[in-house]
């Protein structure tokens, strides 16, 4: 098999992966303690990884914008530092729900997007 590595697909920014995987969890549903579920459902960090184009199961790239979001989740997503398990952790507690997962995505989001945006000098 040839693989053209001209051809890569398009890496989007971390606000956009975030979004993407929320929307993910909204329409195909949310689980817990499985990447996965028969129905289709996804965790929080499968949902990531589904959401970016440059993700590979195969060879992953710390490029990829999965494995920059995965880098800043603590930040984000407000988790103490150091936390082990960390994603998988805060997905599988047992307070959460679809709805505050969602809602702490979009929201991580937006700060990474205002975060972004204070960076940039006019």
């Amino acid at each position: 098999m040839i693989i053209n590595v001209n051809v890569l697909p398009a890496q989007l920014p971390v606000d956009e992966i975030l979004n993407r995987a929320a929307d993910l969890l909204e329409t195909r549903g949310w689980c817990q303690q499985r990447s996965f579920g028969l129905d289709g459902r996804l965790d929080t960090q499968r949902a990531l990884f589904l959401s970016d184009p440059t993700a590979s199961e195969v060879v992953p790239s710390p490029a990829s914008a999965y494995f920059r979001t995965y880098l800043v989740e603590e930040r984000l997503l407000g988790l103490p530092e150091g936390l082990p398990g960390g994603l998988a952790w805060w997905n599988d507690d047992p307070r959460q729900t679809k709805e505050t997962i969602v809602t702490e995505l979009r929201r991580a989001s937006r700060k990474y997007l205002a975060d972004t945006l204070d960076r940039i000098e006019i």
